[in-house]
């Protein structure tokens, strides 16, 4: 509608889903959002539950999560 596209998206963690991410990606623009769970993140509990996948290692090569 502006005659031009906007290339770094900002937007709370309201707007962070998969549908979103993939269609930034789609249109090459850059997301700036904050995850929802962006507090429980910095605690030290969060930091130390392995059942998290934010937490395990990522084997790229393999396509795999390793521990």
């Amino acid at each position: 509608m502006l005659g031009r596209a906007c290339r770094k998206i900002v937007a709370d963690a309201g707007y962070e889903s998969e549908e979103h991410y993939a269609y930034l990606k789609e249109n090459k623009q850059q997301a700036y959002i904050k995850p929802a769970n962006h507090e429980r993140m910095k605690t030290g509990k969060f930091k130390k539950d392995i059942g998290k996948r934010e937490n395990m290692a990522y084997d790229e090569i393999r396509e795999e999560c390793c521990g």
